[in-house]
This record gives C-alpha cells, sequence and structure tokens, in this order.
C-alpha cells in the first residue's frame, strides 16, 4: 500500500508593508549626470506597497509580470545579483507579490524609484545602510531597467523617505524648509501628457555630444541649478526666485524639446509678467511642470486646476 502523499504548505509571503512614496526632484534634472548638484524631497501625495493575490488580474496581474522581468533582470546583472535575494523575489512573484501603487506613470514623480526602493528594502542582502553613495548606486541599477540610466536620486528618496542632496563628493540626507513656510508658493502643472523617461534621457544625453550645447549648459545651467538649490536649502525666497526665473529661461533656451508646446505660451508668460516662473519636473516632455512664484499669487487663478504643495 502507497503511503499517502504529504502536500506541505506554502511559505506564507514574508513582505513589508511599508508605504514608498512619490518624490519630487526640485533641482537637477538631467544636469545631475554632468556634474550639478541635486535636491530631490519625497512627496507624499502618491505611494505604492507591495501586496499580495492569489487571483491576479487587471493592474496587479501587470505589476507581477513586470516584477518577473525585473527579477530576471537583476538575475543576469553582474553586479545587482549579490545584493538581491532574487530567489525569494521569484518565489514571491511566483505567489502573487505586485506593487500597489497610485504614483503617475510618465509624470515625473518617481514611480520606478519608489518599485526600486520597494524591492531593496524587502529584498536586499549584504547592504551598508549607512553607505548612502553605495545604496544609491544599488538603487540606480535597479531603476537602470526602466530608464536605461539614472542616477539613483529619485530612488534613494523614496528608499529613505528623506530629502537628499548629492554632489560630486557626497551624498546626504538634508533638511528643507517646509512649503507652507516658505515666503513662496510652490505648485504642480499638469501637463496632460505622460511621457517616457528613457526618450527624454536619451535626448539629453545625445544633446550633450553637442560641445556647444555642453559648453552652455556648464557654464549657465549648472551654475543656476546649484544656486538654487542652496537658495532652498537656505529659506532665502528673493535670491531663490530669481534663480528660478533665470532656470526657467535656460531651460526654455536650451532644451525646448524638453517642454511640451501646450505649455510655451504660459512659460513665456510667467518670464514675461514675472508674476511665476516655470521649470521641467523629472525627466521633461510632459507629466508634472514645477511653479514658483510670490505668495501674493494664486496660481490656481493662472493655471485653474494645479497642485500647491503644502
Amino acid at each position: 500500500m502507497l503511503a499517502p502523499e504529504i502536500i506541505m504548505p506554502k511559505k506564507k509571503i514574508e513582505i513589508s508593508h511599508r508605504f514608498f512614496y512619490s518624490k519630487l526632484l526640485l533641482f537637477g534634472e538631467h544636469t545631475v549626470n554632468l556634474g550639478s548638484a541635486g535636491l530631490a524631497l519625497p512627496l507624499n501625495l502618491f505611494e505604492g506597497f507591495f501586496e499580495k493575490r492569489e487571483m491576479l488580474s487587471g493592474a496587479a496581474m501587470a505589476s507581477n509580470q513586470s516584477l518577473e522581468l525585473l527579477a530576471n533582470y537583476i538575475i543576469f546583472h553582474p553586479k545587482l545579483s549579490k545584493f538581491i535575494d532574487t530567489n525569494r523575489l521569484l518565489s514571491n512573484i511566483e505567489d502573487g507579490l505586485y506593487f500597489n501603487s497610485n504614483i503617475p506613470q510618465g509624470y515625473g514623480l518617481g514611480s520606478s524609484g519608489a518599485l526600486a526602493a520597494a524591492v531593496l528594502h524587502n529584498y536586499g542582502i549584504g547592504v551598508n545602510e549607512k553607505n548612502f553613495s553605495a545604496i544609491k548606486e544599488i538603487l540606480a541599477d535597479i531603476e537602470s531597467y526602466y530608464h536605461g540610466k539614472s542616477s539613483g536620486l529619485d530612488a534613494l528618496v523614496s528608499y529613505t523617505n528623506s530629502s537628499i542632496y548629492i554632489t560630486k563628493e557626497k551624498t546626504e540626507k538634508v533638511t528643507t524648509p517646509a512649503f507652507n513656510k516658505m515666503d513662496l508658493k510652490f505648485f504642480l502643472v499638469d501637463t496632460g501628457k505622460a511621457r517616457n523617461t528613457l526618450t527624454y534621457v536619451n535626448l539629453f544625453l545625445k544633446k550633450s555630444e553637442d560641445s556647444n550645447f555642453l559648453k552652455q549648459v556648464e557654464k549657465s545651467l549648472v551654475p543656476t541649478v546649484n544656486l538654487c538649490i542652496s537658495y532652498f536649502i537656505e529659506n532665502d525666497a528673493a535670491n531663490l526666485l530669481k534663480s528660478f526665473a533665470i532656470l526657467s529661461q535656460h531651460q526654455l533656451n536650451l532644451m525646448p524639446e524638453f517642454i511640451p508646446e501646450s505649455m510655451k505660451i504660459l512659460w513665456q508668460q510667467g518670464l514675461k509678467s514675472k508674476q511665476f516662473y516655470l521649470k521641467i519636473c523629472g525627466a521633461g516632455g510632459g507629466g508634472f511642470m514645477l511653479g514658483v512664484c510670490p505668495q501674493t499669487v494664486n496660481p490656481e487663478d493662472i493655471f485653474g486646476k494645479c497642485l500647491v504643495l503644502r
């Protein structure tokens, strides 16, 4: 008589349900890869977290399938595989793991960075939590699956849930003033158009092959970005507004392809009227635009519906 088959119960998925927030790259898009400083902070308007379902459909199924592709990318990555427990990740994917996120994709708010942060948080092995530069490199390698080349800054903000300041020499947490404690209003304007980050990353890299463009970026754009960051951290509203205006003009002159046509008239209106100024948010080309104006100006009167940051 054959012994009855013993069916072992599946091991319960062990995942953290911690939220990973969207991020706002205040200053440094593209130029951070050319040596400028960068400043990014968490934006708790949107978030994502790992969840599990036995029966998947719709967005949950798409996320599960995307995670499997990411896991296989990590397995064959020469550096990443030693920092991510891919066996456990794949096992959890098979059991119905997906990333439940309301972060808009293609809008410059770090949807892929939040996912990269969640992967490292749940499946990281041998990671030195005190070495921000090393963590940023790992996160950049994970996010490169989506963007081809990543600074890792978006994901690091989500991973640490902290404002991050980055230069050539260092990557560190930094205390930044709350938006509602500043003598300026910051706001997000929806262009109504999602975009592919990789397209605009590659476009900037291609433009940087032109020595004249690169010279102008290094001479004008990079120093202006660095000034904006310093004035923001110092909560120097008057100088920040002036530098933001210069940054807005530089982006219009040097990177017009990164500004949707539907936004250019408003962009120029702001520069002319000096009531408000706009800059790209993230890779550019669509998604949100970041604006700033004096406290006396109501951006909703100009743009209708927009997100005023508090």
